[in-house]
C-alpha cells in the first residue's frame, strides 16, 4: 500500500469505535482505503460487519490531518508503516484471527525470519529466574533465533539485554507508540536494539502506555512467534494472557518449571500440569523438540577467553576471583577507587559478561 492510500487507512482507523476488523472489511469490500474513506452511510449498508450506529456516525475526514502528520513523523524517524494488505506484512501475524491493520516498525526487517521465539514472564523475577534466562539465551546463540518480548521490566528487558550481549536479533513489541518508549528506563536498550533488531507497535507514535494497550500488545507477541516461552509467572497476568493466545494461535508453548511453593512459578507449573505448555529446562530441550540444527558456522560465544581488560578492571576482577561476591562499598575500600569510578568499571565488566549485578548493590563474579 503506497503512502497515499496509507493516509486514508490511518484516517479510517482513527474513527471512534471503528476497530481493525471493521476497517479490514471496508477496505476489502471497496477495494482500496481511499474508496472506503469516501464511502457514504448508504454504501456501508452493504457491509454486514458495520453496525447501524457506526454507519450513521462514520466520518473519517476530521482525522485526515492527523494521518498525514503521522506519516510525516514516521518518514522523519525511519519508521516503516505496514498495512495488512502489503506483501511484506509478517506472514505469521497475517494468519491470526485478529491481526493489526497497521504495524509501525523501526529497525531491521526481521519479522519473517525462520526461527522466532517469544519470551515472556513476570516483571519481578527471582534472581534464579534471571540467571537461568541469561544462560538460556546464550545457549540459543548457535541456532541464531530472533527473540521477541515486550520491553517491560523483569523478564522482558532481561531477554532483550542478553540478546544484545550475545549479538542475537531481538524484537520489542510496545504497548505504546514508537514515539513514547515505555518504560523510560529502557530507552537506551530500545535504541541499542535497532542495530540488529526492531521495535514494533500498532499504535500511532503519540499513543501512551495505556492499560488497554497491553493485552493487544500481547497478541502481537504471540502472533509473531513460532514458540512462546514463559519463564516465571503467577497464575494471572500478561504472561498467562500471552500463553493463552499462543495456544489459540497454535504456537508451541513452553514453560520453565519451579518449586510448588514459589509463587513466581505457579503460572508456569499450572501451564505444564494442564498440558498447555511443555516443560523446558534448557536450550537443548527446545532445540530437540523443534528439531533445530545449529546455524552453519555458528559457535557458542566464549566470554571467558581473550577478554581485554583495563588495569582498573583487572584490579577489580582480582578481588572477585578471591571472594566471588562483593558489595560496591567493600570493593571501594579494597580497591581504593572512588565509588563513581568503580560504578563505571563494574558496568563495563557486566557488559563483558564477567559480573552479574545483584540486589543490594552486590555483584557476582560469573567469569
Amino acid at each position: 500500500m503506497n503512502s497515499e492510500d496509507l493516509k486514508y487507512l490511518l484516517a479510517i482507523r482513527s474513527v471512534p469505535k471503528l476497530g481493525d476488523k471493521s476497517a479490514h472489511a471496508m477496505v476489502a469490500h471497496f477495494g482500496s482505503a481511499e474508496a472506503a474513506y469516501h464511502a457514504s452511510s448508504d454504501d456501508l449498508r452493504e457491509i454486514e460487519a458495520i453496525t447501524k450506529t457506526l454507519r450513521e456516525s462514520y466520518d473519517p475526514r476530521p482525522y485526515m490531518e492527523e494521518a498525514v502528520a503521522e506519516l510525516a513523523w514516521c518518514a522523519e524517524h525511519d519508521v516503516k508503516v505496514m498495512s495488512f494488505f502489503d506483501d511484506d506484512y509478517p506472514y505469521r501475524l497475517k494468519n491470526i484471527p485478529d491481526p493489526p491493520m497497521v504495524l509501525y516498525v523501526r529497525g531491521q526487517s526481521i519479522l519473517d525470519e525462520r526461527k522466532m521465539i517469544a519470551i515472556v514472564g513476570t516483571r519481578t523475577p527471582t534472581e534464579a529466574g534471571r540467571l537461568w534466562l541469561e544462560q538460556f539465551i546464550s545457549d540459543l546463540r548457535p541456532y541464531n533465533p530472533v527473540i521477541i518480548s515486550g520491553l517491560a521490566y523483569g523478564i522482558d528487558v532481561t531477554a532483550h539485554r542478553q540478546c544484545l550481549r550475545d549479538d542475537l536479533a531481538t524484537v520489542g513489541v510496545l504497548g505504546s507508540g514508537l514515539g513514547t518508549v515505555y518504560p523510560q528506563q529502557h530507552r537506551s536498550v530500545a535504541r541499542d536494539m535497532l542495530e540488529r533488531g526492531a521495535l514494533v507497535s500498532e499504535l500511532v507514535h503519540t499513543a501512551g502506555p495505556d492499560r488497554e494497550n497491553f493485552p493487544k500488545r500481547n497478541r502481537i507477541i504471540a502472533g509473531l512467534c513460532d514458540v512462546l516461552i514463559v519463564v516465571e509467572s503467577a497464575t494471572k497476568g500478561g504472561s498467562m494472557i500471552s500463553a493463552k493466545l499462543a495456544g489459540e494461535y497454535h504456537r508451541d508453548t513452553f514453560a520453565r518449571p519451579g518449586r510448588p511453593s514459589d509463587s513466581k512459578s505457579a503460572g508456569c507449573n499450572m501451564l505444564i500440569k494442564s498440558h498447555r505448555a511443555q516443560l523446558l529446562e534448557s536450550a537443548k530441550d527446545l532445540a530437540y523438540v523443534l528439531q533445530w540444527k545449529q546455524t552453519e558456522g555458528a559457535a557458542p560465544q566464549q566470554r571467558s577467553l581473550f577478554v581485554e581488560l583495563s588495569d582498573d578492571e583487572k584490579a577489580v576482577v582480582k578481588h572477585f576471583s578471591l571472594h566471588k561476591e562483593l558489595t560496591i562499598e567493600k570493593l571501594a575500600i579494597e580497591t581504593r577507587l572512588p565509588v563513581s569510578r568503580l560504578s563505571s568499571i563494574l558496568l563495563s565488566l557486566e557488559f563483558k559478561g564477567m559480573l552479574k549485578a545483584l540486589p543490594g548493590s552486590k555483584y557476582l563474579y560469573i567469569h
